[in-house]
């Protein structure tokens, strides 16, 4: 994944981690959305 990041985007009703070009990894809608979201984030940030 060179010269890519990734971002937390606000979505409606929740949160999306993306990558710098748009492209939706995943979705987190509900309560907590933003928690689980940033879990996921770190769970991929921390395997590389």
């Amino acid at each position: 994944m060179t010269g890519m990041a990734l971002m937390l985007t606000p979505v409606p009703h929740g949160w999306a981690v993306t990558l710098t070009d748009g492209r939706e990894l995943a979705r987190f809608v509900g309560p907590f959305a933003r928690q689980r979201a940033l879990r996921f984030l770190s769970s991929l940030t921390a395997a590389s």
